[in-house]
């Protein structure tokens, strides 16, 4: 295993660092993608040290690995293009996979029953289980916590056979969730059923991300408050490292997508003993 560091370098012992070998720039190229693949950044100097060639092939290699869209460059080095950096807006999330987030929300408002009680994350494929519950008009005496205050607001308004219930906490108001602190306080002290939620991203390795460090803490109470979490996520974001890890994969009962997944998820799924849905 390589083994890699954010630092300004590899750590220098007595022993000198194995250096990876390989026949070609075209063989040192994909190895260098494979390693930027496996960290969410990869320095110009971890790559120089590992591969025993100057900063200047290193940037080279990595110009042309950008060129065909493998890797993004950034300062001092590159991170992979599965690799979502930075937050995205609500707004601008709610045009993504719209069709397959409406399939994703039925298929998920199919595993609730009368009278049951449930979180729901925040996010724009949450807010569509949301819509389906409202449209549906079951199941019937749901008692619904939620983070998000659009959700809150789709649901409290809907019916009067249905009980909402906020977090609280401090707004995030391009998200329209609230998030620490204040906001575990009330998810410290209950039980559910089942929890909703979404996330930036799965990786291959089954690390479960979010671009938001806020939403962390709120996530990981989320899933210790229900009997059964249940990640909700469009295809798109399979394969799709984002910055914080807040569970893994195995931490979920059930996975509802839509689209094709990818076999490798498939795989790794049925491995850890998650339920897949495909809507």
């Amino acid at each position: 295993m390589i083994s890699t560091s954010s630092g300004p370098g590899p750590r220098q012992t007595e022993a000198q660092p194995k250096v990876l070998p390989f026949s070609s720039a075209v063989e040192r190229r994909d190895q260098m993608l494979a390693v930027v693949r496996r960290n969410m950044f990869t320095s110009v100097d971890e790559l120089r040290a590992l591969f025993g060639v100057s900063s200047v092939t290193v940037r080279a290699d990595l110009d042309e690995l950008s060129r065909h869209e493998d890797v993004h460059r950034v300062r001092g080095g590159a991170v992979a293009r599965t690799y979502r950096m930075g937050e995205v807006s609500y707004s601008e999330r709610q045009t993504e996979a719209t069709d397959q987030k409406r399939r994703i929300a039925a298929a998920a408002v199919e595993m609730l029953s009368d009278d049951e009680s449930v979180i729901i994350d925040g996010g724009t494929t949450t807010m569509e289980i949301a819509r389906e519950i409202t449209v549906r008009g079951r199941p019937q005496n749901l008692l619904v916590f939620t983070n998000a205050l659009n959700i809150a607001l789709e649901l409290g308004t809907a019916r009067q056979n249905l009980q909402v219930v906020l977090t609280g906490g401090t707004l995030r108001s391009d998200q329209q969730s609230l998030v620490e602190p204040m906001a575990g306080l009330i998810l410290r002290q209950i039980s559910v059923s089942v929890s909703f939620m979404g996330c930036s991203g799965i990786d291959v390795d089954g690390s479960v991300t979010t671009t938001m460090l806020a939403e962390r803490e709120i996530k990981r109470q989320m899933i210790t408050a229900a009997e059964r979490a249940v990640l909700v996520v469009d295809s798109n974001k399979l394969g799709m490292r984002s910055l914080v890890t807040f569970a893994d994969i195995k931490e979920f009962s059930t996975v509802v997508t839509a689209g094709v997944p990818d076999d490798r998820f498939v795989e790794l799924l049925g491995k850890e003993g998650v339920e897949i849905r495909i809507a």
